[in-house]
């Protein structure tokens, strides 16, 4: 990538997980501020990286709360959406508990 999200801010869940990191890296060599909602608490304190900002106990099952923290944001430019998990089947084959 560029350096065309220079200060821009950008969503990104399920940053802190393998493929979600390799996306925050690409993101910060753009010169993005990346916000990840951790669904856990933060380590306390947290180690710094540069823009990157950690937002803990952000349940992403949980409307409110994410209408509250996207509320909080300064404008985003994006909103990359890795969280989540993985099952090997046929959509046709996945249940509504499932997805």
């Amino acid at each position: 990538m560029s350096n065309g999200f220079s200060g821009q801010h950008v969503v990104i869940t399920g940053g802190d997980g393998a493929l979600g990191q390799a996306v925050v890296d690409a993101f910060v060599a753009a010169g993005a501020v990346c916000h990840l909602p951790i669904l856990g608490p933060v380590a306390t304190p947290p180690a710094p990286t540069a823009g990157v900002q950690l937002t803990g106990n952000i349940d992403l099952t949980d409307e409110h709360a994410v209408e509250a923290y996207y509320a909080s944001l300064p404008p985003i430019a994006a909103s990359i959406h890795l969280a989540g998990g993985f099952t090997f089947k046929p959509i046709a084959a996945t249940s509504r508990a499932d997805l």
